[in-house]
Parts: C-alpha cells; structure tokens; sequence
C-alpha cells in the first residue's frame, strides 16, 4: 500500500459513517441500546426492544397509525443518510458539504458539513483515483430520547480506494436524529469496528482489479429506502 493510501484509510471512515455518510460525521464511542416506546394493553408506556433485520416489516402500518408515525420512521431516514455515503465520497469537497448540511440539523449544520468538506478534500488529495462505496445494511436498533431517536445501524461495506485496495469493513453507525419541520435531521453520528464475524479459512480475496470488474454493472438502488 502507498503511503498516500496509508494516510487516506483511516480518513475514510469519517465519511462513511456520517453523510453519508450523507450525514458523515464518524467518531468514536458505543452504540446505544435499541429501546423503542409503543403503547400496549394496559400499559400505555411499555418500552419494548425493537432490534429487526432491514427489510422485516414493522407491524405500524394500517388504520391504526397515528399522526406521528406517519411521518418517516427515524430508522428509515437514518439509514437513507447511511446510504448517502455511496453518492458522497464521488462528489467534490464543495458539493459533499452542501449535501451534508441538507440533512443536517440547524444546530449541527455548520460543524457536519466542515467535517464532510475537509473530509472530502483530503481523499481528493490523498486518493487521485478515487474512491467507490457499497454498504449493506444488515439490521437496525432504535431508542427514543429526550430530543428525537438515536438509531444504530449495523452494516457491512467495501471501500475501494483507486485500483490499489478494496477492504471490507463491518461497522455499527448510530445517527442521532431530531424532528425539525416535520422531517427528521441528523444531529450527531457514533460509529465503531463491529460486530465482526470469523471468515471463512477458505475465503480468497479477490485482486483489486477483479474486485472492480466483478461489482461492475450491480446497483443498489432497489434496495434502498
């Protein structure tokens, strides 16, 4: 690996967690507990564990609903900001920042965009080649607080950094997130290593080039919320 490259890795996790990271902002810290409140029979304020995998249906919709949860579900916004960090990391420092600060609470706008632009500028400089993000959400825990939802996100995704190196990572990304107009913001992000499982002892990672022609073609957007 250059050395160019050894300095741009550890870069890259800011802005795949945050804005995406279209809400880039990846600091360290522990993921929160996924506590959700729901009403219940004879227990108004139960508070139940909602821990599911993506895609597994809710149980919120029908006639039911109320006025609150017809807006978007907090773990569908924070895992559209997650998803945000394919987009991102291709845009320049200018544009990522922009991108950033539209998602971004009023408090936090100003810092999370910063962030994303210096971000930006040092894979630019760092990474001429560019840099290329797949992630796959794998399942989403949440718990209301005081001020919104704190939504922990765990996922896998591979980074390639120009034709040098494809690495895959899994990683948990907790967004804070506040409701602002009617639409959730990002107001904070926590992302840390894990959980990791063991690979395979048979498993052969693929030559950067045949990595790249291999994810050639694929798209994700169906996949998205």
């Amino acid at each position: 690996m250059s050395k160019r490259l050894r300095r741009a890795f550890p870069a890259l996790g800011v802005v795949v967690a945050g804005l995406v990271a279209g809400g880039v902002l990846l600091g360290g810290g522990e993921a929160s507990e996924g506590t959700r409140q729901v009403s219940a029979p004879d227990a108004p304020s139960a508070v139940v564990a909602t821990s599911r995998l993506v895609g597994e249906p809710s149980g919120q919709e029908g006639p039911a609903a109320t006025a609150a949860e017809a807006m978007e579900r907090p773990e569908v916004a924070a895992v559209r900001f997650l998803e945000l960090t394919q987009d991102v990391v291709r845009l320049a420092p200018e544009e990522g920042a922009r991108a950033q600060r539209a998602i971004a609470s009023s408090a936090s706008a100003d810092r999370l965009s910063q962030e994303v632009f210096e971000t930006l500028t040092g894979l630019a400089n760092d990474v001429p080649g560019g840099v290329i993000v797949q992630i796959a959400p794998l399942g989403v825990r949440s718990v209301e607080t005081s001020a919104g939802w704190d939504v922990s996100i765990w996922y896998v995704e591979v980074v390639v950094y120009g034709n040098e190196l494809a690495v895959e990572q899994w990683r948990t990304a907790t967004y804070s997130l506040v409701d602002e107009d009617g639409e959730w913001r990002m107001d904070a992000l926590v992302s840390t290593d894990g959980p990791v499982p063991t690979r395979p002892a048979a498993a052969v990672a693929w030559s950067t080039p045949a990595f790249i022609a291999g994810i050639a073609g694929f798209d994700d957007e169906v996949l998205q919320p």
